[in-house]
């Protein structure tokens, strides 16, 4: 092979001085091309041409691999080596690196600071973009294919364009390379390698030889089981269910909330004097466009496709986006699109817009449509002069992410991953028309919806769409501010309680959506966080955004969570149990936190790990070889794989991916031909950290090793279809009791059924003993599963399941396996919905004594592996056309150990002759049965049978395929409520009922309203409790009531359950009980005291203590507690008592008090005195004798005048003895 050798254009093949320094060229998977080469002149001279400089070009031809086989540039000064002298002076040899062209972009890279954001563009786009931002038209870039979407992609500090590119090429899965002006990005594997490495031909043919192969296997262990920890991810819906009070306006999320914070992607108020080119792309060729006067405008346009501004950034259609085009100023009628998001890059018509706004002409005015799909679509907002307009499009994405990484294996071309699942999401067109002479129009606007629609994913090239601005065909307008952001990723909505006459809730509206957010959201509420996690908070100005008592408050958001994968291959697994020992359960771990891209959802490390595992199941291998190139028919390079048969290499044959080609020139300076060797690197690791080097980690993502392998592993063989789409996202709760919850599926469950646990894992898995985090599991199709009430706040977690773990049971649609007949031909499905079971499909066995066997993806028997203890059902339907017994036809399984060696077999029931039968069986698998086969069977005596068979089911439990993440739910209802008790009486009248009761000081927050009734009569009142934890209730009833009163307490929830005391009878009331009986002596008072309360009381005094017949002296009714006494009962000896009384009459005399009067006091004559210590008393004065008969009374007069005087009390009747 020949070559020519040029720099600066000048050739210097003659000069090359390959006997003494070898010409070489190394070319490095994803790095620039280096070429060394050594050049010598006797004169100096090198024939004019001069020594060669830094920075010229180089150029390598070949008559094999044709003109620029390597092109570059010199990139340092040459070291000069003396080689000899001739007669006059010294030889020199200059040694020189050069580097290929990519050089002139790495050189430039600095100013790849201010390359445009490219976040959610291709990776072919962003190389591009770069390579025209740093040389533009230097570079040829057709040859660069599309790659893979990068939707956080940013440029790092300190990288070159090569490190780029090498970046994003890692990420996807890809090769890059530069030659002779041309950017190539490729997928790995894009061609063949053009050589392959196969003993098993004669080696005078490919110029192989063993000797020169040197595979060395790397000391790494089989890995069977891969766990991928990617960064803060969203893990399904959570929901949270409360209840208002009418005054708390913070509800706590018991789980933390994946994008709490709102995300402003852009907000430019045009102020700036000119376009920002690093984020907007703005083609404007008659500068219809100005900036800053105060604000954007338009004036005219030269059409669609040909004036317009874009963002040089992609929108990703996940979550929520809230993108605000502007406040629009019209000056004149104008036709135009505003706010448009494009299917791609490279279209601007109508047939590419997704969504968006239409400006139309309408005489002096201008009219505001929406437009879906390129057309117009929803109501029409004419504009009206000194009106502004705030155009918004608001966004509601399926889920936070929906755009799925792709992550390549080594030995795959393939890899794992992609877009993802067709989903939907919602779009809604708001126009806000503020009138600027009406001053409160400028703060309180006129906001019409005027069209909401859906935006079908499969219509679109990818989940990220390109957003313009607008696009003028004339446009007469001034835009003051432009704002793009996405929202608070949550959904609130409450539901007002219709009240009956006591306050309690009957009934509720229908649920309403309030705004969560800031500012130009209107927004009710948003969301806070403090360390122990995130808080709904209502803003309590307006009041009215407060929730009401028993007013219903339902959240919806995304649960915060790592990006968490596990994927196994249980064939694997099965194959190595016990080979380490008795305990070995053949799992082989490896955990990953560093992957490359960063995984941002669950399926993404699934993906991620799906990839590494595919390679960590091969033996892993470096190795070299050498061979001419008279054996290579294309020029080898690194990225493509190479084929290698050889006994020495596992699993032999295999590709093995190309990382490194080397190759020197050896042919002598007279031919420069001949003797090209090439050497080949040959790798099947990818760099990773393997266990320890995890396990030594301070920390990794915050999770324990411990819980990471709980994390349930996936199948590979299953791993494309164990998402079950959609997942739960439509669904409530409410209490149905006291004792239950009604959990109510709204989604269409088809096929599958829903599986409620108290933790998020345990999924599928087959556990020793009980189920302790199992709460129920519904039957396929159930959409209504009720769960015990058993605290104030609870927590669940839910996932929709799929029993048919065999995804094509009719026959109809591609699933995890294939059918093949036990002969080993495939078995194709009949399309005859009048010979089917159920749908169109069905296949059919015709041959005797054979199966039709479920297989794997490549067309082998598949062996599903199976875990001892767990119980395996399968069934499928039959009709059997032709045979008759002792012909027999059903389903079977059998069971096999790890070596694949049968071990037994267990029937279905028959299917029956001339009509369509179910085979069934069931059985439970026994140590040492690690897998097993499924087939639907028949018996014959040689006759031939025609057996149809549809709808085959088999039921793995540790097989079921369940939805990506778990629905989360806090409910934060209320139970309930306790009852009160102690209730009795403390006193009833004709008039008045007084009582008290307990409530408790436990729990007591489940009472919101408490109620008092008589039983089956009136409410005597009704009182909402504010939550303090005092004990005794005192209540005062004013009516009319009877004897005895039979009364109910009632405590009610927020939802109006409630719980009823025992009625408690209010009898009469307890007998008044006299104490404390004692004469005043002072103040001439008998004085008692009375628990249990008294209407009246009656005193009796008896001068002997028999209070009988005359003995009692005073018999007195009172109402108060006290009696006044006549000065000869306190100075006499006397005995008292009191008989306390209800209004029924109801008590009995106390004890009776002896009372003596106590010596030593001194009484005056009228009652007075003082106290002294004599035991005289004062002589009392007598009347003087009569003048006259006593006969005569009269005569008196004057005595009794005189007696008054000095203070005597007189009696109205005196007897004289």
């Amino acid at each position: 092979m020949s070559f020519q050798f040029l720099s600066a254009g000048n050739d210097y093949s003659q000069f090359i001085a390959s006997r003494l320094r070898q010409l070489k060229h190394v070319w490095r998977l994803n790095q620039p091309q280096v070429l060394e080469f050594s050049i010598s002149s006797k004169d100096k001279t090198f024939g004019a041409f001069g020594v060669p400089a830094r920075d010229d070009t180089v150029a390598l031809h070949t008559d094999k691999f044709g003109n620029n086989t390597f092109k570059g540039f010199i990139n340092s000064t040459p070291k000069a080596r003396v080689l000899g002298y001739n007669t006059t002076a010294p030889i020199f040899v200059y040694d020189f690196t050069s580097i290929s062209e990519e050089y002139q972009l790495n050189i430039l890279s600095a100013r790849l600071s201010v390359v445009p954001n490219l976040t959610g563009r291709k990776s072919g786009d962003i190389i591009k973009i770069m390579t025209e931002f740093l040389l533009s038209g230097v570079f040829d870039v057709t040859n660069i294919d599309d790659g893979e979407f990068q939707p956080d992609f940013e440029i790092k500090s300190g990288e070159i364009w090569s490190d780029v590119v090498k970046r994003l090429a890692e990420n996807d899965g890809f090769h890059y390379w530069v030659l002779n002006g041309k950017i190539f990005y490729k997928p790995l594997g894009d061609a063949p390698f053009g050589a392959s490495y196969d003993l098993n031909t004669d080696p005078a043919i490919t110029g192989w030889n063993v000797s020169l192969m040197n595979p060395s296997p790397v000391a790494s262990p089989i890995k069977n089981d891969i766990i991928v920890v990617g960064g803060d991810a969203p893990k399904g819906f959570g929901k949270a269910h409360f209840i208002g009070d009418g005054f708390e306006g913070n509800f706590r999320l018991q789980s933390p909330m994946f994008g709490f914070e709102e995300n402003k992607i852009l907000d430019d108020s045009w102020v700036n004097g000119n376009i920002n080119d690093s984020v907007w792309e703005l083609v404007d060729p008659t500068s219809a466009v100005q900036v800053g006067v105060p604000n954007l405008q338009i004036i005219g346009g030269s059409g669609l496709g040909a004036t317009f501004l874009r963002l040089h950034r992609a929108l990703e259609l996940g979550g929520q986006l809230r993108l605000i085009h502007g406040e629009l100023q019209f000056t004149a009628a104008s036709d135009g699109r505003i706010g448009g998001l494009y299917k791609n890059f490279t279209g601007l018509t109508d047939a590419d817009l997704v969504a968006g706004f239409k400006l139309s002409k309408n005489a002096a005015q201008t009219d505001i449509q929406a437009m879906v799909d390129g057309v117009v679509a929803g109501s029409i907002i004419t504009t009206q002069t000194d009106h502004t307009y705030v155009l918004i499009t608001r966004i509601l994405g399926p889920g936070p992410f929906v755009f799925l990484r792709r992550f390549a294996s080594k030995n795959s071309t393939t890899g794992f991953g992609g877009f993802g699942p067709l989903l939907v999401a919602n779009v809604i067109f708001e126009v806000w028309d503020f009138n600027i002479v009406a001053s409160q129009q400028l703060l309180d606007p006129v906001i019409t919806r005027i069209h909401e629609a859906s935006i079908d994913f499969d219509k679109l090239d990818s989940p990220f769409l390109s957003y313009t601005l607008f696009q003028a065909v004339d446009l007469h307008i001034a835009i003051n501010f432009t704002q793009l952001n996405s929202p608070i990723p949550i959904q609130l909505r409450t539901a007002l309680p219709t009240l009956d006459a006591n306050g309690l809730p009957t009934s509720w509206a229908s649920f309403i959506e309030r705004p969560v957010g800031f500012g130009i959201d209107r927004a009710h509420a948003t969301i806070g966080s403090d360390r122990q996690g995130h808080v709904l908070q209502f803003y309590n100005e307006p009041i009215e955004n407060i929730p009401v008592s028993a007013e219903k408050i339902d959240v919806r958001f995304n649960v915060l969570g790592t990006a968490l994968g596990r994927v196994r291959d249980k064939a694997s697994v099965a194959a190595l149990v016990g080979t380490l020992g008795a305990q070995d359960d053949g799992v082989r771990t490896e955990i990953h936190d560093d992957f490359k891209p960063p995984p941002r959802t669950d399926e993404d490390a699934r993906n991620a790990a799906a990839a590494r595992l595919q390679d960590a199941l091969l033996v892993k291998y470096n190795a070299d070889y050498t061979v001419w190139d008279n054996y290579v028919s294309v020029r080898p390079m690194p990225g493509r794989f190479m084929l290698v048969d050889e006994e020495r290499f596992e699993d032999s044959p295999r590709n093995l991916l190309v990382l490194e080609v080397s190759d020197e020139m050896l042919g002598d300076t007279a031919t420069l031909t001949d003797r090209h060797k090439f050497d080949f690197k040959l790798d099947t690791r990818r760099k990773v950290d393997v266990m320890q080097e995890f396990l030594r980690r301070k920390e990794a993502k915050r999770i324990p090793v411990r819980n990471l392998v709980e994390i349930d592993p996936i199948d590979v063989l299953e791993l494309g279809s164990t998402l079950l789409d959609p997942e739960l996202s439509d669904w409530s709760i409410s209490p149905l009791d006291s004792d239950t919850l009604r959990v109510t599926i709204n989604n269409s469950l088809g096929g599958r059924g829903v599986e409620i646990r108290k933790w998020d894992r345990g999924w599928g898995q087959i556990q020793s003993g009980t189920d302790a985090g199992l709460i129920v599991r519904g039957a396929v199709g159930v959409t209504t599963l009720d769960i015990p009430r058993i605290s104030r706040q609870q927590i669940i977690f839910m996932k929709m399941y799929e029993p048919q773990t065999l995804g094509n049971p009719s026959f109809e649609r591609v699933g995890l396996f294939l059918w093949i007949s036990s002969t080993g031909s495939d078995v194709a499905a009949v399309f005859d919905n009048t010979k089917s079971h159920d749908g169109k499909g069905y296949a059919t066995i015709s041959a005797s004594a054979t199966a039709l066997q479920a297989a794997d993806s490549s067309g082998a028997k598949r062996f599903f592996p199976v875990v001892t203890g767990e119980v395996i059902n399968f069934s499928g339907w039959g009709f059997r056309e032709a045979g008759a017994t002792p012909n027999t036809c059903r389903t079977r399984v059998q069971t096999f150990n790890s070596s694949k060696v049968l071990q037994r077999t267990l029937n279905g029931t028959t299917i029956p002759q001339s009509s369509y039968g179910q085979s069934t069986g069931s059985l439970t698998v026994a140590a040492g049965e690690v897998f097993v086969i499924f087939e639907f069977f028949q018996d014959s005596d040689g006759s031939v049978i025609v057996l149809r068979c549809d709808e085959a089911q088999l039921d793995i439990a540790s097989h079921r395929l369940y939805s990506d993440h778990s629905a989360f739910a806090k409910i934060g209802f209320p139970l309930v409520p306790v009852l009160a008790t102690g209730l009795s009486v403390i006193a009833i009248t004709p008039t008045a009922l007084t009582f008290d009761f307990d409530l408790p000081t436990t729990n007591f927050h489940d009472i919101w309203r408490v109620l008092v009734r008589i039983q089956g009569g009136a409410v005597l009142e009704s009182f909402i409790w504010d939550f303090t934890a005092f004990e005794f209730i005192e209540r005062v009833f004013e009516g009319t009531f009877g004897r005895t009163q039979t009364i109910e307490v009632l405590t009610y929830n927020l939802f109006g359950e409630t719980n009823v005391t025992p009625p408690s009878v209010l009898a009469e009331k307890l007998a008044p009980v006299i104490s404390s009986l004692a004469v005043d002596e002072a103040n001439q008072l008998l004085t008692w005291d009375v628990t249990n309360g008294a209407d009246t009381y009656q005193v009796q005094v008896s001068d002997d203590g028999t209070f009988a017949g005359g003995d009692i002296i005073i018999d007195e009714i009172v109402s108060a507690r006290q009696l006044p006494l006549a000065i000869e009962n306190v100075v006499q000896a006397r005995w008292f008592r009191v008989l306390g009384q209800d209004i029924f009459g109801n008590g009995s005399f106390s004890s009776t008090l002896a009372h003596t009067y106590t010596t030593g006091t001194t009484i005056d004559a009228i009652g007075g005195g003082t106290f002294n210590n004599t035991n005289n008393v004062e002589s009392l004065k007598l009347p003087p004798d009569p003048v006259t008969s006593p006969t005569y009374p009269s005569q008196f007069d004057d005595v009794e005048d005189d007696l008054v005087k000095e203070g005597w009390q007189l009696f109205d009747k005196i007897n004289w003895y």
